[in-house]
């Protein structure tokens, strides 16, 4: 009733008012007092009852599946992330740099486009930030030269492939639902491949001039080479109750991350060397060397308990 009364008093101007809406819409992410989805959901929640769109064309969203493959490209991203994939690919590019000088940086933002075509670019642009910033650094160059070029080449390469960006698979999902054939993966390829190219050489050709040469007081510090000592308690596996005893995991599967440091064990008041072959058992604590991706990695991870003797102290105060 309510939605039919907002649309006879809009069916006069309705091109006139959606306007208004969509300009406070874009205003709301411009001034960035609330927060993105917010002003998303409340533009699609005054457009739904104006009348403008029906509720089965609002629910028909979450039958599409390109905010699914969005969501799962995020999943990936935060895979690599985890499992130290990037975090390896760092200190290759960064050792490289000092042998191969700006080569290292052009390899670089060519990899970035090539894998912003498989994954979602905004983390990857957020991972490789500190990662150019040392080699800019290494190289006695500002790192304010090499930061635009390396978003610039991530957006550029989201255009090779249909997951490379958001845009693509909403673009695709709208055709689907006119009716079209669904586009191939890489349909887009030759299209992304002129663009990529061409922005590549405008960068490489406009960059040194109109870039700006800015040294920041603390460009220097990457978050990927400082190293925090910390400790976890080991949980006992999900689906168990037993207190203490083996977990069956060996400590090798821990100091897998790539940046992660074992300096020992201790079980109860034994202090064990740390082997890779040891079995890790309940209530161990195992302290260690990490960098901060590895830290929030073992903080969601449901088998370790980070900074126990924080926690304790924590409870204990209470």
């Amino acid at each position: 009733m309510v939605e039919n009364i907002f649309a006879e008093f809009t069916r006069d101007t309705p091109a006139g008012l959606s306007a208004l809406i969509l300009g406070l819409v874009f205003l709301g992410f411009l001034f960035e007092k609330l927060p993105p989805a917010a002003v998303a959901t409340a533009g699609a929640a005054a457009f739904l009852l104006l009348g403008y769109v029906t509720t089965e064309e609002v629910l028909e969203v979450f039958s599409n599946p390109a905010p699914i493959t969005i969501a799962a490209m995020f999943i990936l991203s935060s895979a690599l992330v985890s499992t130290g994939v990037l975090d390896a690919a760092s200190s290759y590019f960064v050792g490289l740099s000092e042998r191969r000088g700006p080569i290292a940086i052009a390899l670089l933002l060519l990899g970035a486009a090539l894998a912003s075509g498989l994954m979602n670019n905004t983390p990857l642009v957020i991972v490789l930030i500190p990662i150019i910033s040392k080699m800019a650094q290494a190289l006695k160059i500002a790192s304010s030269r090499v930061l635009i070029p390396l978003s610039y080449m991530a957006i550029l390469g989201g255009t090779l492939t249909l997951i490379g960006t958001s845009t693509n698979l909403l673009i695709d999902g709208v055709a689907q639902r006119e009716g079209m054939e669904p586009m191939r993966m890489l349909e887009l390829l030759p299209f992304g491949l002129v663009a990529l190219v061409v922005g590549g050489l405008t960068l490489l050709l406009l960059g040194p001039r109109l870039l700006p040469a800015h040294m920041g007081s603390g460009e220097a510090i990457d978050d990927s080479a400082t190293q925090f000592m910390s400790e976890v308690k080991i949980l006992a596996p999900a689906g168990t109750e037993a207190e203490t005893g083996s977990t069956g995991r060996p400590l090798s599967d821990f100091s897998a991350l790539s940046k992660t440091r074992v300096l020992g064990i201790l079980r109860g008041t034994e202090r064990l060397k740390p082997e890779p072959e040891l079995e890790l058992h309940t209530n161990d604590l195992v302290i260690f060397h990490a960098n901060q991706s590895e830290l929030l990695t073992l903080r969601d991870h449901p088998n370790y308990l980070l900074g126990y003797f924080k926690t304790l102290l924590a409870s204990a105060d209470q």
